[in-house]
């Protein structure tokens, strides 16, 4: 009986990548590696993966972490461990957390770190395919299978979310874009950046006013558009849906928290 306990064991450990055995003596921490061009189904012991798909790197920071994991439970880490992320995107679909039983010590310390210093990226976001580019030279991009609609607002006060805003943010070539908006932004002008005026408003408006400044056709503006308000004592903006926009005048789907008045703009 004692001979077949035996047997499985050592071929248990032949067939699972998920825990090793140090040298005896050894004093070199464990080490794991992970590559874009890993695959989940190696045993994360070296930085290339070979033409089997055993020996080589892991593909996500998830599995190096259960196979972490695994190599304490089993073996121990006594000299601590150091996994190095080859360069490249890693996409993450959720967070990625690390716990207590994730850390070492100053003696056997745990230490993630990229892999003779190449470039590591670590993304929360997609990437956006099925784009296309119009004469315009806007970029299109179909998102139906992002289920970005799913998504909840983060860290914004409700008192000063009374329109949906995207949860989300865009980036091209390592750049974040802003919302397509009105004024055309530009930091440089008076009060750091532009803005539209009120030019009117009955006295106690919260919700409906003229402005000024140059006009725009607003006929084929979103019906998810917002007015990005900024009161002039300036202790907190908003930003607050549309119901109803004109050539010269919007109504406000919600009240102001301050009431809308004609704005003193900033000297040229």
């Amino acid at each position: 009986m004692q001979l077949i306990q035996l047997f499985i064991f050592i071929l248990y450990s032949i067939l699972s990548p998920d825990f090793a055995y140090a040298e005896t003596g050894s004093v070199s921490p464990y080490i794991i590696y992970i590559s874009t061009q890993g695959s989940d189904f190696a045993n994360g012991q070296s930085p290339s993966l070979d033409n089997e798909g055993i020996n080589g790197p892991f593909a996500t920071l998830k599995r190096a972490r259960h196979a972490l994991r695994q190599q304490r439970k089993y073996v121990g880490l006594p000299n601590g461990a150091t996994i190095y992320v080859r360069e490249g995107i890693y996409e993450l679909p959720e967070t990625f957390l690390l716990e207590a039983q994730d850390s070492g010590s100053a003696q056997a310390p745990i230490i993630f770190q990229t892999y003779k210093n190449e470039k590591v990226i670590l993304s929360g976001g997609r990437q956006l395919s099925n784009c296309s580019t119009n004469k315009l030279e806007l970029i299109t991009c179909n998102t139906s299978s992002l289920n970005l609609n799913m998504l909840d607002p983060i860290g914004l006060d409700k008192r000063l979310l009374a329109a949906p805003l995207p949860p989300f943010e865009v980036f091209m070539d390592g750049k974040r874009l802003q919302l397509t908006r009105w004024p055309n932004s530009d930091r440089s002008a008076p009060g750091g950046d532009t803005w539209a005026y009120v030019s009117s408003a009955s006295k106690g408006a919260r919700t409906e006013f003229e402005y000024s400044g140059n006009k725009t056709d607003f006929s084929t503006l979103s019906e998810n558009a917002v007015i990005h308000i900024w009161p002039g004592n300036d202790w907190f903006d908003e930003y607050i849906g549309v119901s109803k926009k004109t050539d010269s005048n919007f109504i406000l789907a919600e009240p102001s928290t301050y009431t809308v008045r004609k704005t003193i703009q900033h000297p040229e």
